[in-house]
């Protein structure tokens, strides 16, 4: 930045146009207020001709550095404090930019990994811990030892059933045999019943009261076989 200096004047002999703008810069960024042509010249530059002064003024103005304002018939000159007329703050803010764009990349590139490692924890989080596999796994267990038992007692069953069977097929073979003799004897009964209905005078339901005999019919039995 410029030091405040308001009684500044170079030699005409040494001082070069870049020297001059700058001399010029200086004064109105120390005063920072409008000046005339005049008051420039008198104030700032008054060992210097007054082309070389006008020639810089609007050099300055031409670059944008100074802003020129006509009032009336006579123009004023005063800094643009829009443009940094200093090229040690240009450089500066350009190195400050430069930061600051690095830092913004910097700042993008942490938030992505911040993203990512939200995600992966979100996943982490979704699955179960070591405690809740250790339950599952207790829960496991329980669960087929409830089905081996209930496994062990239906195949037992399912052995019962087959001893069962088997002495089903034993009292059913039994029944057909004592079936077949029931009938036998009851043919033998009836043979000899109507060999005796061929000499008896009465019927023969009067017979079978007689010697006390009962058949089926007469009793309403039925055997279904």
């Amino acid at each position: 930045m410029f030091e405040k200096d308001n009684s500044i004047s170079f030699s005409l002999r040494t001082t070069s146009k870049k020297q001059l703008q700058d001399m010029l810069l200086k004064f109105l960024h120390d005063n920072m207020r409008p000046f005339s042509f005049n008051d420039i010249h008198e104030r700032c530059a008054k060992s210097e001709s007054r082309s070389a002064v006008q020639k810089a003024i609007d050099s300055l103005v031409s670059r944008e550095k100074v802003i020129e304002k006509q009032i009336g018939k006579q123009k004023i000159y005063f800094l643009n404090q829009g443009v940094d007329n200093d090229d040690q703050e240009v450089a500066e803010i350009s190195q400050l930019e430069q930061k600051v764009d690095n830092l913004q990349k910097s700042l993008k590139e942490k938030e992505e990994r911040i993203k990512k490692y939200e995600i992966e924890l979100k996943q982490l989080s979704s699955k179960p811990s070591q405690i809740d596999l250790e339950i599952q796994q207790d829960d496991l267990k329980i669960k087929v030892l409830t089905l081996t038992e209930k496994l062990d007692l239906r195949r037992a069953s399912q052995g019962n059933i087959s001893e069962s069977d088997h002495d089903i097929k034993n009292i059913q073979d039994k029944y057909s045999k004592m079936l077949a003799e029931f009938r036998k004897r009851k043919r033998i009964c009836n043979n000899m019943i109507d060999s005796i209905l061929e000499g008896y005078p009465k019927t023969k339901k009067q017979l079978l009261e007689d010697i006390g005999v009962e058949t089926d019919e007469m009793v309403n039995f039925s055997l279904n076989v």
